[in-house]
C-alpha cells in the first residue's frame, strides 16, 4: 500500500519523480516476500502495474518495457483474486489494467490492447457503486477509452457514447462536486473529437463558449497547476480548429495567448509542457501554410516565429520519439542553420525510425505507426530536393521506403561471411532472427478481453517479454557484427555510392517524390554517376484526384473479383461498372487516364532518359512509386486513339520494385536455380465467386512446363489445402496461385489466398524457409493494390511475397477475366521455356510482357481492351 500512496503523491506533484522510483522500488522489494495464496499479493501486484503504467504515463513513454510489465502484472492479479471477492479487488484491477491497455494502445496505435481495455473497463463500471470514490476515476477512464477507440476506427458511434457516459455521470453528481469540471473538459474534448469527423462549426463555437465559462468559473475556484493547463489546453486546440477555418487574426491571438497559458502553468521537463509548446509550434505552421509567399515581409516574420517556437519546443527535452522525429524535420525545413546541418539533421530524424517501428513491434503495429507519419517522413527528401542535393534525396528516400519490408530482409541477411570471422555469432544472429521473424509475424489474439487462466497468463507474457528481449538481442548482435573490421556498415541505410555501384545495366530505376510543395522524378541509371531530377507536370492534388477517379472506377464488384467474365464488348464493361454503382463511367476514362500520366508523368521521363520508340529493341526500367501515385498504371500510360497509338510498351519493358535496395539484393543474389513450379488451383473456395477457368490454367501450365523437362507439382480442388501448400512451397522455386487473393487492408499479414479449407495468411508463407524462391505468379484479383493509408509500405501480396524471398512476382493491379486468365499464363509460361530446359524465372518480366502484347492484340485497346490487359504488373528483378 505504501508503495500505492508514493505513486499518488507523485501525481500530486509531478515534479518529483522520485515519488515514483520510490513507489516502484517499495514494491518490487515486497512483492516476492508475500505467499503465493496471500490475499495481498494480487493488489501488491495491481499496485506495481499502476506505478509503472503512471511512469510511461508521465516520465517516459520510451519505456515500452514498463508499460509490457504493467499489463502482465495486472493480468497475473486478476486470476489470482480469491472467490468470493470480499475485498472487492477485482474492479480495482480491472481499471487498473484497462488503464494500461489504453497507454499501451496509445503507443502502438494497436486497437487490439484497446479494445481489452474498454471490456475490462466496462465490466470495472458494473462492479463499482456510484457512490464508490473511484467511480468517477473509472467512468473518466471508460469514456476516454471509447474516444481513443473513435480516434482508431473512426465510428461516431464510439464517440457519442463516450459523450452521453460523461453527461449521464454529471446529473448524478451533487453540483457543487469539484469533479464536475473535470467531466466538462472530457466532454470538450470529445466534441472537438466530433468535430474533426463532421466538421459542423456551429459545434466548435458552442465547445468554445462553454470551455471559456469553465475558465470563467474556475477563477473563483482553487484549482490544481495541471488542471489550469487542462483548460487553458483544450480551449488553444478548439480556437485553433476555428483559425483553420476562419483564419481570423482573433482566433490566432486566442489560440496562442491560451497555450501560452498552458506552458506557463507546467513545469520544465514535464510532458504537458511539450504537448503545449509543440501547439504552439503547429499553430504557426498552421498560419505560415495559409500566408500568401507573395507577401515577403508577412511571410518572413511569420517564417520566423514559427521557427521561434519550434526551437523553444526543441530546448523543452521531450522524449517522445514521434514527436522528437517529427519536430527535427521541421527544424531542417525550418532552420536557420546551414544546409549541410539542416539536412544532416534530416539523416539524424530518420534514424529514430527503429524506435518508432522498430523490431521490439509485431510487424502490423508497425505499419499502424508509420501511417501516421507517412507524410512527415518525406519532409526531409523535399529539403534535400528542393537544396539540389539528389544524392542525398536518394539516401533518405530508401530510408522511408517500405520500412517494415526491409526489416523483415535484414532477419534474413546470409551470415556466411560472418561466420568466417566468429561462428558463435553466426549461430547467435541464425537463432535470434529465426526467433525474432516468428514472434514479429505473429497475429493478434484477437480483441475480446476474458478473464484469463493461468495458462494464458503465462503464455501471453511470455510471448510479449519474448519479443522485448529478443529484440534488444538483436540489436546487441548487430553491434558486435559491426565492431568486426570490414562490417562496419552492416545492415546500415546503404550510401548513395552502394546504390548506383548495384545497380543493374538492364535499364534505370525512377523513384518519384510526390508532395504539396513539388513532384518530382529522380532517376539512376548504371555507370552514371549523379541522379538525374525530371520534375513532373502533375501536381499532388492532380495525382491524388486521378488516384481516387481509378478506384472508384474500379469499385464495382464486376472487376474487382476474379470471374467477371469477358470484358471485350465495350458497352457491356460500362454497363455493368455504372449498374455496380460505382461512378458515372465514360466509353473512355481509362484510355484519357493513362493520356494524362503518359504526357504529364512517363513521357518527361523517357524524354529525360533519352529512350526512343523502338518496339524491337526495349529497355527495361523499374518504377518506385510513392504517394497515391502508387495506386496509377504506370506501366500502361500512353495514347491509345484511333489517330495514334504511342505508349510505354513500345519504348520499355516495366517493372516495379519496393526500393532500390531490394531490387539489386534480387538482380545480385546468388541462388540455385529450381525448375520445381508448385501449381495451386481453387476454382470453388467456399463462400467466393467460383472461377472454373482456373483448372483448365493450370493444367496448361502444368503441360508446359513438364514438356520443357521441368517439375510440376499441381495442388487443386479438395488437395489445395493450407497444410498441402505449406509442406511444398519450399521444395519448389517457383509459385503460380490460380485462385481468390484477398487483401485485408490495415493488417496486411492476414492478406492471402483462399484455399479449400481457409486462407493462407502472407504471415505463413513469408515463415517457411524458401532458400530457392524465384517466381512468384499470382493470378487473383487485385494482388498488386495496397494500403492507401501508407503507400510507401507497399502493403499487398506481391511486395508480400518478395519480402517472403522471391525474386520476381507477377500480379495484378485489378481482377483479371477468368476468360483470359489461362492463354495469358500460358504464353508466359510458354516463353520461359522457349528453348530452354525446364524455365528461366529471370526473364520473367520479358515473359509478362510478351503474354500481355499478344493479349493487346485479341481485345485491342477499347475500354474494355484496356481494362483486360493493363492490370497484368511485374515486380522485382
Amino acid at each position: 500500500m505504501l508503495g500505492y500512496i508514493y505513486a499518488l503523491f507523485f501525481i500530486q506533484d509531478r515534479s518529483k519523480p522520485k515519488y515514483l522510483s520510490t513507489a516502484i522500488s517499495l514494491l518490487r522489494h515486497v512483492i516476492p516476500h508475500f505467499p503465493n495464496d496471500s490475499p495481498d499479493l494480487p493488489v501488491a501486484m495491481t499496485d506495481l502495474g499502476y506505478a509503472l503504467t503512471v511512469q510511461f504515463q508521465h516520465h517516459d513513454n520510451s519505456r515500452l518495457d514498463s508499460i509490457i510489465e504493467a499489463i502482465s502484472l495486472h493480468r497475473k492479479a486478476i486470476g489470482m483474486v480469491p472467490n468470493p471477492d470480499i475485498l472487492n479487488l477485482l474492479p480495482r484491477i480491472l481499471c487498473n489494467f484497462g488503464d494500461a491497455c489504453l497507454s499501451q494502445s496509445a503507443h502502438l496505435h494497436d486497437l487490439e490492447p484497446l479494445s481489452q481495455g474498454i471490456q475490462a473497463l466496462q465490466r470495472s463500471l458494473e462492479l463499482t457503486p456510484e457512490s464508490d470514490t473511484q467511480w468517477i476515476r473509472r467512468v473518466r477512464l471508460a469514456a476516454r477509452a471509447y474516444e481513443q477507440r473513435f480516434l482508431f476506427a473512426k465510428d461516431p458511434a464510439d464517440i457519442r457514447h463516450a459523450i452521453n457516459l460523461l453527461e449521464h455521470s454529471i446529473t448524478l453528481l451533487d453540483p457543487d462536486n469539484f469533479n464536475i469540471a473535470a467531466f466538462k473538459s472530457d466532454i470538450t474534448r470529445a466534441r472537438m473529437r466530433l468535430y474533426d469527423e463532421t466538421r459542423n462549426v456551429c459545434e466548435l463555437d458552442v465547445a468554445i463558449y462553454k470551455q471559456k465559462e469553465m475558465i470563467t468559473a474556475s477563477e473563483n475556484q482553487a484549482c490544481t497547476k495541471s488542471h489550469q493547463y487542462l483548460l487553458f489546453q483544450q480551449l488553444g486546440e478548439l480556437l485553433q480548429k476555428r483559425f483553420q477555418r476562419t483564419l481570423t487574426q482573433g482566433d490566432f491571438d486566442e489560440a496562442l495567448g491560451a497555450f501560452e497559458t498552458a506552458v506557463s502553468v507546467t513545469t520544465d521537463g514535464h510532458h504537458n509542457r511539450q504537448f503545449a509548446l509543440m501547439s504552439i509550434v503547429e499553430l504557426h505552421c498552421d498560419r505560415l501554410e495559409f500566408t500568401n509567399p507573395k507577401d515577403t515581409v508577412t511571410a518572413g516574420t511569420r517564417f520566423a516565429e514559427a521557427l521561434d517556437a519550434a526551437e523553444a519546443w526543441q530546448s523543452s527535452g521531450n522524449s517522445d520519439p514521434r514527436q522528437k522525429m517529427v519536430m527535427t524535420l521541421l527544424l531542417a525545413l525550418l532552420g536557420r542553420d546551414s544546409v549541410t546541418k539542416g539536412l544532416a539533421m534530416s539523416m539524424s530524424a530518420l534514424d529514430m525510425l527503429p524506435e518508432i517501428a522498430g523490431p521490439n513491434q509485431r510487424i502490423e503495429i508497425r505499419h499502424k505507426q508509420l501511417a501516421s507519419l507517412s507524410s512527415t517522413m518525406w519532409l526531409g527528401v523535399i529539403q534535400a530536393i528542393v537544396r539540389d542535393e539528389l544524392c542525398l534525396a536518394v539516401e533518405l528516400m530508401e530510408r522511408v521506403r517500405c520500412w517494415v519490408w526491409r526489416q523483415i530482409n535484414h532477419l534474413r541477411s546470409p551470415v556466411d561471411d560472418i561466420r568466417s570471422h566468429n561462428n558463435e555469432l553466426a549461430d547467435r544472429i541464425e537463432r535470434i532472427t529465426r526467433q525474432l521473424e516468428e514472434v514479429s509475424l505473429r497475429s493478434t489474439s484477437g480483441s475480446s478481453f476474458t478473464y484469463p487462466s493461468i495458462h494464458d497468463i503465462h503464455k501471453q507474457d511470455h510471448d510479449d517479454h519474448q519479443h522485448l528481449m529478443l529484440a534488444k538481442e538483436w540489436d546487441r548482435a548487430v553491434e558486435e557484427v559491426r565492431a568486426i573490421p570490414g562490417f562496419q556498415e552492416f545492415l546500415k541505410p546503404p550510401t548513395i555510392s552502394r546504390l548506383l555501384e548495384g545497380l543493374p545495366d538492364g535499364g534505370p530505376v525512377v523513384l518519384f517524390s510526390i508532395s504539396v510543395v513539388r513532384c518530382d522524378a529522380i532517376a539512376l541509371v548504371a555507370h552514371v554517376e549523379e541522379p538525374i531530377l525530371i520534375p513532373l507536370l502533375m501536381d499532388l492534388s492532380d495525382i491524388e484526384k486521378h488516384s481516387r477517379q481509378i478506384q472508384g472506377y474500379l469499385s464495382s464488384k464486376r472487376v474487382r473479383s476474379r470471374g467477371f467474365g469477358d470484358l471485350f464488348d465495350e458497352d457491356i464493361a460500362v454497363e455493368q461498372i455504372q449498374r455496380a454503382g460505382g461512378p458515372r463511367a465514360q466509353a473512355g476514362f481509362m484510355a484519357d487516364m493513362l493520356r494524362r500520366l503518359w504526357t504529364n508523368i512517363v513521357k518527361p521521363v523517357l524524354d529525360a532518359l533519352a529512350f526512343n520508340h523502338n518496339p524491337s529493341a526495349r529497355r527495361r526500367i523499374w518504377w518506385c512509386t510513392s504517394g497515391p501515385l502508387a495506386f496509377l498504371p504506370l506501366h500502361a500510360a500512353g495514347i491509345y486513339s484511333d489517330s495514334k497509338v504511342d505508349c510505354l510498351l513500345d519504348y520499355a519493358i516495366s517493372s516495379y520494385i519496393p526500393n532500390v535496395s531490394n531490387l539489386i539484393e534480387k538482380v545480385h543474389r546468388k541462388a540455385e536455380p529450381s525448375n520445381r513450379l508448385l501449381l495451386i488451383a481453387q476454382a470453388d473456395a467456399p463462400d467466393l465467386t467460383p472461377i472454373p477457368a482456373t483448372l483448365e490454367e493450370v493444367a496448361g501450365v502444368a503441360d508446359c512446363v513438364r514438356e520443357a523437362g521441368g517439375y510440376a507439382v499441381v495442388l487443386d480442388g479438395a488437395d489445395a489445402t493450407i497444410d498441402a501448400v505449406k509442406s511444398s512451397i519450399s521444395s519448389c522455386g517457383s509459385i503460380h496461385l490460380a485462385c481468390h487473393g484477398i487483401q485485408q487492408l490495415g493488417e496486411p499479414l492476414k492478406s492471402g489466398f483462399e484455399l479449400r479449407d481457409g486462407r493462407l495468411n502472407l504471415s505463413e508463407i513469408i515463415k517457411q524457409n524458401m532458400p530457392h524462391a524465384e517466381l512468384a505468379f499470382l493470378s487473383a484479383c487485385q494482388t498488386s493494390v495496397g494500403d492507401e493509408t501508407i503507400p510507401d509500405e507497399m502493403v499487398h501480396l506481391a511486395a508480400g511475397m518478395l519480402a517472403a524471398g522471391y525474386r520476381s512476382v507477377v500480379g495484378t493491379a485489378w481482377s483479371i477475366s477468368d476468360a483470359h486468365g489461362p492463354r495469358v499464363a500460358k504464353d508466359f509460361y510458354a516463353h520461359l521455356t522457349e528453348n530452354r530446359e525446364g524455365f528461366d524465372s529471370t526473364q520473367s518480366a520479358i515473359a509478362l510482357d510478351c503474354a500481355v502484347q499478344k493479349l493487346r492484340k485479341r481485345v485491342g485497346d477499347s475500354e474494355a481492351g484496356l481494362l483486360t490487359w493493363v492490370p497484368y504488373v511485374h515486380f522485382g528483378a
